[in-house]
């Protein structure tokens, strides 16, 4: 609750800065606040769903999620298409939004603590306790190394969709709907194919599958094929978010589940923070010598190698 609440109050300071260093700040101090949450939850839905309904509770969770980002997407696009400030709504309406989504945890029951055996989590315990977990170790390997070049891409789609193609607001609102559409779709129709595949082959498919969206940006950057890549990238995220939560429930106990969570997500914060980092300067170190498409292109291609291979590497986890 905590978490969620300081999170969404910062979209106010974050709307009103106009100081790039500022924002980059405040930014920073809003995905140190909320990444908290994300071990929690994750213990959380460990803790109170059974094991034979967990992914299809997970997928109804996906499913409100979409529909909550596709509405607030469609009336913010359409908000700013008839020249309302859709950046000032659209800050505001998280916000405030996000604020009473926080307030709902003040009626939730506290599930039922169970301690280890000792209470003392050291730093040296969960060194020596992470070494000793190889299937939890080559996971965070594979993973990294995928996210590394994932977010290569990152700045170079930004870049594609504002200095390329000159999209305005409502452009990009209808990517993100399409995504969030897709998305949606498979988290009501595509459990059952999810769950078929198991969580290692659905990770291994669909993060190799993110491939196609570098590609098209790369080669055929046209608001047509991206709103068609969306569609794709959307039900694979899904599949993705699905199948994570799953695979690291099943790979670590009960009681280190939190702890394996948070470094998990510190390890793949740091791939992301790396990956977009390199791909930023390729970016802007070719640039000068042969232009922004082709110093795009190059960087695009750069990622989708690294996203295939890796993502194909994820069949060396164990199922």
């Amino acid at each position: 609750m905590i978490s969620g609440l300081i999170s969404s109050l910062l979209w106010v300071p974050i709307l009103l800065t106009k100081d790039p260093a500022l924002y980059i700040l405040l930014i920073a101090s809003q995905s140190i606040v909320s990444s908290a949450a994300a071990p929690i939850f994750t213990g959380l839905i460990a803790e109170v769903v059974p094991a034979l309904i967990r992914s299809s509770v997970i997928s109804i969770i996906n499913f409100w999620g979409q529909v909550g980002s596709i509405t607030s997407t469609v009336l913010i696009g359409a908000a700013s298409l008839a020249g309302l400030p859709g950046y000032t709504l659209g800050f505001s309406v998280a916000a405030i939004t996000g604020t009473i989504a926080a307030l709902f945890f003040l009626g939730t029951k506290e599930p039922s603590i169970r301690h280890r055996e000792s209470t003392d989590l050291t730093v040296s315990y969960v060194i020596r306790h992470l070494a000793s977990s190889r299937e939890f170790l080559r996971f965070c390997v594979i993973s990294n190394l995928y996210g590394f070049y994932m977010s290569i891409a990152w700045p170079a789609f930004t870049l594609t969709m504002v200095r390329v193609l000159n999209l305005g607001f409502f452009e990009i609102a209808i990517l993100s709907v399409a995504s969030g559409a897709a998305g949606m779709v498979a988290s009501r129709v595509g459990r059952g194919l999810f769950e078929t595949l198991g969580d290692v082959r659905t990770l291994m498919v669909f993060r190799s599958s993110l491939t196609l969206l570098p590609v098209v940006y790369a080669l055929t950057p046209f608001l047509p094929a991206l709103i068609a890549a969306n569609l794709v990238a959307g039900v694979a995220n899904v599949a993705i978010s699905i199948s994570l939560l799953i695979y690291v429930i099943r790979i670590t106990s009960v009681e280190d589940r939190g702890t394996f969570t948070s470094v998990y997500n510190l390890l793949q914060g740091a791939a992301f923070f790396l990956g977009s980092l390199v791909g930023g300067q390729l970016i802007q170190q070719l640039e000068p010598r042969l232009g922004i498409v082709d110093a795009l292109r190059i960087t695009l291609l750069v990622s989708a190698l690294g996203r295939f291979s890796f993502g194909i590497l994820h069949t060396q986890l164990s199922k």
